[in-house]
Formats: C-alpha cells, sequence, structure tokens
C-alpha cells in the first residue's frame, strides 16, 4: 500500500505524515509528501502510482486546487482513494464533484484522520481480491472480470483494454497492473497481458489467441520470460 500526502506547507504535511505514521502498524516507508506541482507532474507524466492520497484542498493559486487534482487522479488512477484536508468549510460541497472517501477539517485531523483512514482502507483491502477492473469509460463506471481481459495496451495518453470487447480510458498503466491478479505479466513498456490468452511465443513476439502479435521489449523480456515460465509450472 503506497501513501502520499500532498500539501504545500511542508509543516503540515510532516505533521500530517505523523499522524497516519501512529496509526499505521505496517507500510510507514511507503508515505511520501510531494509538492502540489510534483503532483501534476506525476499525472501528466502517468507516473502517479499511489493507492491513498491525502490533499490539502488551498493552494493559495488561481489556476490550482486539491479537488482540481482529485479531479485528474479520478480520471487517471480511479482506484487511489482520496482523503481532502483544508483549513476551509468553503470547500465542503465542491469537494463532491470527485470521487473521494473522506473530508478531513486540518483542525479536527488528529480526531478524525483516522476515521478518514479507516475507510480509506477498508476501500483499498475491497479493490485488493482483484476479480474485477474498474475503469471510468465515457464517463461511466465499469467493472471489467479481469479473467476475460486479454491485453492491455497504452496509446498515447489512453489504456485500451481488449475482453470480451474493447474498452477505452485514461489511467496510467502502472496503476492498471497493481489493479490485476498476479499472474498479469508486463512484457513491453507499453503492454500488460494475460498469460491465460497466450497461443505461442518467437522470439521477440506474443502471438495471443485473437491472433494479435504482441511484441516483448529488452527490457522486460528476461524478467517476463521468468514469470512466464511459473506460470506454465504452475498449470501442469
Amino acid at each position: 500500500m503506497r501513501l502520499i500526502i500532498c500539501d504545500n506547507i511542508r509543516e503540515d504535511a510532516l505533521f500530517t505524515k505523523k499522524l497516519i505514521e501512529e496509526y499505521l502498524t505496517e507500510d510507514k516507508n511507503n508515505i511520501s509528501i510531494i509538492s502540489p506541482d510534483e503532483l501534476l507532474g506525476k499525472i501528466d507524466d502517468n507516473e502517479f502510482d499511489y493507492d491513498i492520497a491525502v490533499i490539502e484542498i488551498e493552494y493559495h493559486r488561481n489556476d490550482l486546487n486539491g479537488i482540481e487534482l482529485g479531479k485528474r487522479i479520478n480520471d487517471n488512477a480511479p482506484l487511489c482513494n482520496i482523503i481532502y484536508l483544508t483549513d476551509l468549510s468553503d470547500f465542503v460541497s465542491d469537494v463532491y464533484e470527485t470521487r473521494h472517501c473522506y473530508f478531513v477539517m486540518k483542525k479536527n485531523q488528529q480526531k478524525t484522520l483516522n476515521r478518514a483512514l479507516d475507510k480509506a482502507l477498508e476501500l483499498y483491502y475491497e479493490n485488493s481480491n482483484k476479480n474485477t477492473l474498474h475503469i471510468k469509460c465515457n464517463y461511466n463506471d465499469v467493472y471489467i472480470s479481469s479473467q476475460n481481459i486479454q491485453y492491455i495496451t497504452r496509446e498515447n495518453r489512453r489504456l485500451k483494454i481488449v475482453a470480451d470487447k474493447t474498452y477505452e480510458c485514461y489511467m496510467g498503466l502502472n496503476d492498471c497492473k497493481k489493479a490485476l491478479p498476479e499472474k498479469f505479466l508486463r512484457c513491453h513498456t507499453g503492454y500488460i497481458i494475460n498469460p491465460d490468452y497466450i497461443k505461442s511465443i518467437e522470439g521477440n513476439k506474443i502471438c495471443m489467441m485473437d491472433n494479435k502479435e504482441i511484441p516483448v521489449g529488452r527490457v522486460y523480456k528476461d524478467n517476463f520470460m521468468l514469470l512466464y515460465k511459473k506460470y506454465l509450472e504452475k498449470k501442469i
């Protein structure tokens, strides 16, 4: 489980981090602090890879606030559970424009942050069974059985998920990989495949059951072949 705290006031972020570390019994080394600009950069570069985001709403900038970041996270990492923090009650109604699991007033966070983390972790563990992939497709929530997914590819900033039919969404490939069962393999910078649908492997090409040829990237080849061998051994 990876958790990120986004606050442009360093002292406030450190205080929130201390409260979270006191709450967690494990994963304390997976808590990061990041600035709003750094978080925006991670989203734009498809490098946002977190399970829980604790986000301060007000950044004293007209062009950016935590709610706008929350919308971007919803679009690019729909499995990430968002907890909003603020000193201002003005934003209470605005947060409902985004998917989030809790809203915490900073002045009360010593009392209420634990409840917010309880909810975020409950949702995280519900998703961890990974039998179903949840995506946002054309503004609609779509749930895809992972056993029906053949492969996933990235085209520009969109993911194409090939299952019983093809779905497209805005989501990071790393975030998608985390949401899938362990057997799903990364074979290329732009592909994740379900080994249940591999027909054959020849050189640096994988032939899928639908005859789609998928490349094996040089960087991924050794690890892919090792994991695929282990997958085959389990099937015997």
